[in-house]
């Protein structure tokens, strides 16, 4: 069975806003090319297994638990990079020009925070 256009979207909806940590539904709207009601759909769907939030009003939008990174959650387990992982990349880092930067986006991205 071919994962939906709605299931990608909603995917990568989670790995936007725990990045993110908040974003407007018209701002995901905007980005994705769809409906506000499209990303309202999406968000009443992701609300119910996932660790995001609404608020509305002049602050409103949608927002990713402050804590879950710090629960065993496997979606927060497969978000960073696992120790063994961030030390070979940094390994490789130090053999490198000082002007490759895309290795060390991807551990700015990756790494678990410490």
């Amino acid at each position: 069975m071919a994962i939906s256009n709605s299931a990608k979207r909603q995917s990568r909806i989670l790995e936007i806003l725990s990045i993110r940590r908040f974003d407007t539904i018209a701002n995901l709207a905007d980005e994705f090319g769809v409906s506000r009601y499209t990303i309202m759909r999406d968000i009443r769907i992701l609300i119910e297994y996932s660790p995001i939030y609404t608020v509305r009003g002049p602050a409103g939008g949608v927002y990713f638990e402050k804590d879950c990174f710090h629960t065993k959650s496997e979606y927060a387990a497969n978000k960073y990079l696992s120790d063994k992982q961030e030390k070979t990349i940094r390994d490789i880092i130090e053999g490198l020009p000082p002007n490759i930067s895309e290795l060390h986006s991807i551990l700015i991205d990756f790494a678990r925070p410490k």
